[in-house]
């Protein structure tokens, strides 16, 4: 499995789509999707809500 975004394919998976919980595409993607089909693009289960999950690098 790739870590980028299932929908546009260039930026990073950082958003969870809940109740299914599938980790599947960029923040900005999600945003979009809020206000289109509002399914998740994996399982297809409509979206009750996202997550966005930020990671910083470890530092040296």
């Amino acid at each position: 499995m790739g870590k980028e975004c299932v929908i546009c394919k260039i930026g990073p998976r950082d958003t969870a789509v809940f109740p299914c919980r599938h980790l599947c595409m960029c923040s900005e993607c999600a945003q979009a999707l809020r206000f289109q089909s509002n399914k998740c693009p994996i399982c297809r289960q409509p979206v009750e809500k996202l997550m966005e999950i930020k990671v910083r690098s470890a530092e040296p």
